[in-house]
């Protein structure tokens, strides 16, 4: 067990999912607060060093604010911290941050989650959702 697998196992012990683990693919994926999706993609099978996080939920209505919004607080030149990449999958909003496979840690994972729910929520806010 690496330290991307042990830090993916302590966030599942501390989210009380226990025994979260990648599969043979680097790839994890579950439903969390109902509608949001939880990805994480360790890119080193495929011979990258980083772990992607990404975060996926409905698309806020009205769609076109939405969009415009998600664009914005995606801009590094505005954003507080590491901006998101951001992509639209049907009606779902796909957020991502990178994350170096040595700077992968527990701590650094639930930050990035909660970077990525709140990015989801600014853009509902900005749609006029809540």
């Amino acid at each position: 067990m690496d330290w991307v697998d042990h830090a993916i196992d302590s966030f599942g012990q501390s989210t009380g999912i226990p025994g979260l683990r990648l599969d043979d693919q680097g790839c994890l994926s579950f439903m969390v607060e109902g509608d949001r999706q939880l990805t994480l993609v360790d890119l080193a099978p495929g011979g990258g060093d980083e772990v992607l996080v990404m975060v996926q939920a409905p698309l806020p209505q009205p769609r076109s604010m939405a969009v415009r919004a998600a664009l914005r607080f995606a801009d590094f030149r505005v954003s507080l911290g590491d901006a998101p990449q951001v992509a639209l999958d049907g009606d779902q909003l796909v957020a991502t941050l990178r994350i170096a496979r040595p700077s992968f840690l527990p701590s650094t994972l639930e930050e990035a989650v909660r970077a990525l729910f709140r990015f989801h929520e600014r853009v509902a806010d900005a749609g006029g959702m809540s």
